[in-house]
């Protein structure tokens, strides 16, 4: 059986200083769009060293890792199956800090400020 979640809220809408301090608090975030783009506040919850439970859609397999940064279901049953088998603490942990290292990696300000120079150098010559 899944075990209990009392511990799930549905806030509403908040304004991001919210946001950011919630993702502090959480374990966990959950994110069962069916289509998305490349999604902020998923990146935010890695970067928040968050274990990110993502449902496969498309352009996900570009920052996403199965069972590497972040864990994979499919649909409703692939969701519970595969939180049945997380109950590895140190694979958890692991997936974390591989999320947040992806983010401070491949996602920060300098980084991406310099894919924009680069860019802009390379338009300009």
């Amino acid at each position: 059986d899944i075990p209990s979640i009392s511990k799930v809220f549905f806030l509403g809408n908040k304004n991001n200083a919210f946001v950011q301090k919630q993702f502090e608090k959480c374990a966990f975030f959950i994110m069962n769009s069916t289509s998305e783009g490349l999604s902020n506040s998923l990146l935010e919850a890695m970067s928040k060293s968050c274990v990110v439970i993502v449902r496969k859609i498309k352009g996900i397999d570009e920052i996403l890792k199965d069972n590497r940064n972040s864990i994979i279901f499919r649909n409703k049953n692939g969701l519970i199956e595969k939180l049945k088998n997380y109950n590895n603490y140190k694979k958890l942990i692991d997936i974390s800090e591989n999320a947040f290292m992806t983010i401070n990696k491949s996602y920060n300000i300098n980084f991406i400020a310099d894919r924009y120079i680069d860019l802009y150098k390379k338009l300009i010559n």
